[in-house]
């Protein structure tokens, strides 16, 4: 059995007789920290908010769980640190003041070697590699954490407590719906599984001018090494038992004669329960929360959820980077720890107004933004880190839509109150093809694969001509095989932030980008054709695309209507805004990784040209969009970061131990 994380209390619990005994109002705040792995998944405390009259009762309760609250330990300890980030350390711990300026303010202040942002596949990677090279490692969550016990299941409790804005999320002209995960875990915890590893010629891209990323190309030992290790350690594998729609996929593919294959995936069990994307129960999913955070956790770690990073602190950069600066690019700050509040709750019965929030200062020499494509370039924009205008910028999304096809159950199906294809049975993803892809044209196409696909998702996307006649297609949503198409975007938008901090998403595909798009959704119609679907489905609110096959229609008429729905398709293209319906599962590239500072964000190591020791280590760092489910190259590209700075680190704490005994 997978160990799982115990989640204790910090902010209430033991304290509750304290707030009850000085008689003050609190509220429910969400915060919660994992000190360790266990089998038992029992919570054992509730948090409510403290007020600033407790704080001090709140710093007795994290000192007594571990934390690290005394300035001293981590002055002891800055003599580890390579020479760019020592002075960064002294700002960070010198009587809780920073050499920026920036006040700390009230609240609870925390001392640790690094604290990581996020807590998905780029979080979870890099605290596992800097707990296990002795580095004292905080990781701040913003969301919850859902237990599986508690896990309902139920498609718009699920949206609420595990995905960014309940899923509701969209680019800022509302064209297309953002699904991102929001949650311990991050979208690890509900995404589908699929776990393909970057390709080649993605890989070739990245290596060759103008991103000079020569330890990610084809011929990387280091990168290869690092996708091996993160595969190891999910469990990736094939062998799943194909549910009814991937099971009309690839039986459609494969009378087409294109290609088909059976995704791998990072999940224990050959069968599945179709809900991966509202968490796994059975913990067969290896996910964030249950392999690299158990990991880390075990090592020393600590994780605090419910708390989100407001901006990265800053100082002056020491003028041991000076020195440097023939050596390395010269970084004008130096990361000192990050500014973080507890996640606001109404109180019942109270104004907005009179909300509380904790306040919590982290004082750490590094700094690590695992936040995804979207919220790790808004806490540098709010930081004001902006890396010459690069921040933000080069935001890829692998623009996807839908296709359904609609099949006539047997009499053997029917007397058994069976679907065609039960589409909610079995495993969600599990089958693709790149056939549209261009692998073999330079690497910019469509994957077709196939969706988590519940009653909700389906009834907001997909037009009918009534109310009555929506209503008998959820219906006969068992009778149905949904396929996702998503292209690889050639071009790009942003991420920028509005008046109060919040991201801002700007983005539509371009021209080439929905031509891919549409020859994606091409292949998904061809494929369900050839398996015999009876009624097809893309969803387009500005024009009839519902194709309803004749009943007993010769081959040679089936053929027509479809080659004439085909040009249908075809002409209305993705225009106008809001007709064919996009959504987002992948969003990559924001705080991109470059051999040059000028256009790019990061360095090779995954540190930020601007500042010392703050480095990116998620979807961020795409150079280009990945054109396959970025997974696994999310949790490679955390490892190669996670581990240059744990090797970076050892190698200063050796070099300072065999000075000190000279």
């Amino acid at each position: 059995m997978c160990a799982l994380l115990q989640a204790v209390a910090i902010m209430g619990g033991c304290l509750q007789h304290v707030l009850e005994s000085s008689r003050l109002q609190w509220h429910d705040c969400g915060v919660y920290v994992v000190l360790h792995a266990c089998q038992d998944t029992q919570l054992v405390a509730h948090a409510p908010v403290v007020w600033r009259g407790v704080l001090a009762a709140a710093q007795a309760c994290l000192a007594k769980r571990g934390f690290l609250l005394a300035p001293q330990a981590e002055a002891a300890d800055a003599s580890n640190l390579p020479d760019q980030q020592r002075a960064g350390s002294a700002a960070a711990t010198g009587n809780g003041k920073h050499s920026s300026g920036n006040s700390s303010g009230g609240g609870v202040e925390l001392f640790y070697d690094a604290v990581v942002v996020g807590s998905g596949a780029g979080g979870g990677v890099t605290a596992a590699l800097l707990a296990a090279a002795g580095i004292r490692v905080l990781v701040l969550e913003k969301a919850g954490w859902v237990r599986r016990q508690d896990m309902s299941w139920l498609e718009g409790q699920a949206h609420a407590e595990m995905y960014e804005q309940a899923g509701f999320l969209t680019t800022d002209d509302g064209g297309i719906n953002v699904l991102a995960g929001a949650t311990l875990g991050g979208g690890t915890k509900i995404n589908w599984t699929a776990s393909l590893r970057t390709p080649e010629h993605v890989r070739r891209e990245w290596a060759a001018a103008p991103h000079g990323l020569g330890a990610l190309g084809p011929d990387s030992h280091a990168f290869s090494a690092a996708l091996d290790a993160v595969c190891s350690r999910l469990g990736v594998a094939a062998g799943t038992r194909m549910s009814g729609p991937n099971a009309r996929l690839l039986q459609g593919l494969q009378q087409l004669g294109v290609h088909g294959e059976e995704l791998p995936r990072n999940c224990l069990s050959t069968r599945c329960s179709a809900y991966c994307n509202f968490g796994c129960r059975s913990g067969h999913k290896q996910s964030s929360d249950v392999t690299w955070l158990v990991d880390a956790v075990r090592l020393g770690a600590h994780v605090l959820t419910g708390v989100e990073a407001q901006r990265v602190l800053l100082g002056q950069a020491g003028s041991t980077e000076a020195g440097r600066e023939a050596q390395a690019h010269p970084r004008s700050q130096q990361a000192t720890g990050v500014l973080a509040l507890s996640a606001a709750r109404i109180t019942p019965g109270a104004a907005t107004a009179s909300l509380q929030q904790l306040q919590l200062t982290v004082h750490a020499p590094l700094v690590v933004a695992s936040c995804g494509s979207i919220h790790t370039p808004a806490l540098l924009l709010r930081s004001g880190i902006t890396a010459g205008g690069n921040v933000g910028r080069h935001l890829r999304l692998h623009p996807a839509t839908g296709v359904i096809g609609f099949f006539e159950p047997t009499a053997e199906q029917t007397a058994a109150g069976q679907g065609a294809v039960e589409m909610y049975q079995g495993v969600s993803m599990g089958a693709f093809s790149r056939a549209a892809a261009g692998w073999q044209e330079g690497g910019y196409g469509a994957m077709v694969s196939v969706p988590a696909a519940h009653p909700g998702l389906l009834a907001a996307i997909c037009p009918d001509s009534s109310p009555g006649a929506l209503k008998q297609m959820m219906l006969h949503l068992r009778n149905g095989a949904g396929c996702v198409v998503f292209a690889r975007d050639s071009g790009s938008g942003s991420v920028s932030i509005d008046g109060v901090g919040w991201p801002v998403i700007s983005y539509w595909p371009d021209n080439t980008t929905q031509k891919h798009l549409l020859e994606g959704i091409e292949l998904a119609v061809r494929a369900l054709a050839a398996a015999g679907a009876k009624r097809i489905l893309v969803p387009n609110n500005c024009i009839d695309c519902d194709l309803h096959f004749e009943l007993g229609a010769a081959p040679e008429a089936r053929a027509e209507q479809l080659e004439a729905y085909i040009v249908k398709l075809r002409s209305a293209g993705v225009y106008p805004k809001y007709g064919l319906q996009l959504l987002s599962a992948h969003q990559m590239g924001s705080c991109r990784m470059g051999s040059n500072p000028r256009s790019s964000v990061c360095d090779a190591s995954g540190q930020c040209w601007q500042v010392a020791g703050l480095y990116v280590s998620d979807a961020s760092l795409f150079p280009t969009a990945s054109g396959v489910n970025p997974m696994i190259t999310v949790y490679g590209l955390a490892h190669l970061v996670g581990s240059g700075i744990a090797q970076r680190w050892k190698a200063a704490r050796k070099g300072k131990e065999a000075a000190a005994r000279q």
